[in-house]
């Protein structure tokens, strides 16, 4: 039972990532693991470790088996989404390629920034885990204004992104996982503090939602660590979970397509995107029938559930006789008249799906690349590379916008940036790569997976250009044109996201119709954008999300 620090090596840019561990056991024998999110992990890692240690020594004074993990989250301060957020799911696989693991007694717990994170795992991933234990997490953003302000700055359009990002705005999607939810009373929003209504409020909303959970609120303690027993309490409560696999009754608030599903209900497609679709789904065994309610969905997908053979499913009213949910997914969708029927194939090619739906924030949690325009006039040149690289820059320092719930996010993410020369070169010409920078190959097998943010316009930017015909993007002089929506001004500038044309990742596009335009944008949180954001130097002209069919 030593602790260690394990690296394993990143699906995402190929770079080794680090993580803590500890197990009470190496036995064939599936142990339940206990997944930690703790802020400042990567700066302490063998601390982490430590700490994995009194866990699996607390399972052990019980005569239990465990593992115990803590990711490092690609930074200390990423709140373990986006990039994070994946690597916390590389950190566990890698764990799991190593220790017998049982995937049914998965546990995620966090304190503060962690117990945030945790909130957002269980929320966000409800049929993966099968306990939470949130210690003194924020998890309403409404909740940080003070007089004078709120403790951050939000800009009108980053409302949405933090609303997806709140476990408040979607509690019923808790109804499967347990919850043992802990705060201090003492505690409130000053420095580090997390005022003790954030899980107060969120106690009341399960609790008017009929779901079962825990809350401890423990007197006289502000900000700061459970008391040892109770600690211990916890930990092998959340030892003894286990998953619910198919629960009869399925509740789920999807804002964006990226966390789309719980258990046998997915949302395949929204009606209007920037908004919250919701789905209620119960199977009634006795009686073979499957009732489900929808607001904002344009298409669903049912099962696998293997006791429901041949049922009746009956969506918002329109009932669909005999259908097999054992066998696997069915789909539905609204057609023209706005009933439901069934639909035998996925949604149309080129429309808004799970991992390719946006907004702008969607891009950070597969492989980035950043190319900035080399091929225009010195001045475009300049720019394009200045507004590149702070970008990357930006986009570390702060966690692309998103906060500690007042404290700065950082991460260290090795975003690539390079020139469209250089791009074209190493796509095209199979030039030879450069050396690692951070631990990150930029080749051409990279280049032709990753998500590209290009910096520029046709003018300047020669590999945006290779895909002007197909892009939905125009520019002119004091005229850009964006998903069919035109807007004129003398220093138009924009942030927005399009799928590429092999319709496998993403493109985003920094670009302006004069030289120095996209300069405007250097402080742009690039993570709680949109799918788009036109502005005129200091000056927003519009924003908002695009269709299902991305105009």
């Amino acid at each position: 039972m030593e602790p260690q620090v394990v690296q394993f090596r990143s699906g995402i840019y190929g770079d080794l990532q680090p993580l803590a561990l500890c197990a009470t056991d190496l036995s064939p024998a599936p142990k339940p693991i206990m997944v930690e999110l703790i802020p400042g992990t990567l700066q302490g890692i063998r601390q982490a470790a430590a700490d994995c240690l009194l866990i699996c020594r607390a399972a052990q004074e019980r005569g239990r088996a465990c593992v115990a993990l803590r990711p490092s989250g690609r930074g200390n301060g990423s709140l373990f989404e986006g990039y994070g957020e994946a690597d916390v799911f590389e950190a566990i696989a890698a764990v799991r390629a190593r220790i017998a693991i049982d995937p049914d007694r998965i546990s995620v717990r966090g304190s503060s920034m962690g117990g945030a994170a945790t909130w957002f795992h269980a929320a966000r991933y409800p049929d993966f885990w099968s306990a939470a234990a949130p210690h003194c997490g924020y998890c309403d953003y409404t909740l940080w204004e003070k007089p004078g302000g709120s403790t951050f700055p939000m800009q009108p359009w980053e409302e949405f992104s933090w609303i997806a990002r709140t476990a408040a705005f979607c509690p019923e999607n808790l109804r499967n996982v347990a919850l043992h939810v802990t705060h201090g009373e003492w505690d409130r929003a000053v420095g580090g503090g997390v005022s003790v209504e954030h899980s107060r409020g969120m106690a009341r909303r399960l609790a008017q939602l009929g779901i079962a959970h825990r809350y401890t609120e423990v007197p006289k303690l502000g900000h700061e660590a459970l008391p040892e027993e109770l600690w211990k309490t916890i930990t092998l409560w959340l030892l003894e979970q286990r998953r619910v696999a198919q629960p009869d009754r399925v509740s789920l608030a999807v804002h964006t397509l990226r966390h789309n599903r719980s258990h046998w209900v997915a949302v395949e497609e929204q009606a209007i995107y920037g908004a919250v679709s919701r789905v209620d789904a119960r199977f009634a065994p006795r009686t073979a029938r499957v009732a489900v309610t929808t607001e904002n969905v344009r298409r669903i997908a049912l099962g696998p559930l293997p006791e429901a053979a041949g049922v009746e499913v009956r969506i918002d009213g329109t009932s669909f006789a005999r259908l097999d949910l054992a066998a696997g997914a069915r789909e539905f969708m609204r057609g023209k008249q706005g009933a439901w029927v069934r639909s035998e194939r996925t949604a149309p090619a080129g429309n808004k799906r799970h991992g390719l739906s946006g907004p702008f924030g969607d891009l950070f949690i597969e492989p980035t690349v950043v190319v900035h325009g080399q091929s225009g006039s010195d001045a475009e040149n300049h720019f394009n590379e200045s507004v590149a690289t702070n970008a990357v820059r930006f986009f570390n320092r702060f966690n692309g916008g998103v906060h500690r719930g007042g404290i700065l996010g950082e991460n260290s993410v090795p975003i690539p940036v390079l020139s469209d020369v250089r791009m074209l070169d190493l796509v095209e010409r199979d030039s030879v790569p450069g050396p690692p920078a951070q631990g990150v190959v930029v080749d051409k097998a990279l280049l032709t997976r990753a998500n590209l943010i290009f910096v520029g316009n046709y003018r300047s930017n020669a590999a945006l250009a290779q895909l002007a015909r197909r892009l939905p993007l125009v520019f002119g002089k004091g005229r850009v044109e964006l998903g069919g929506k035109a807007f004129t001004g003398a220093h138009l500038a924009f942030a927005a996201v399009f799928p590429h044309p092999d319709n496998r990742r993403y493109v985003g596009v920094l670009g302006g119709s004069e030289p120095d335009a996209i300069c405007w944008g250097s402080h742009l949180n690039l993570q709680l954008l949109p799918d788009y954001l036109v502005f005129d130097r200091a000056r927003v002209v519009d924003w908002g999300f695009w269709s299902a069919a991305w105009r």
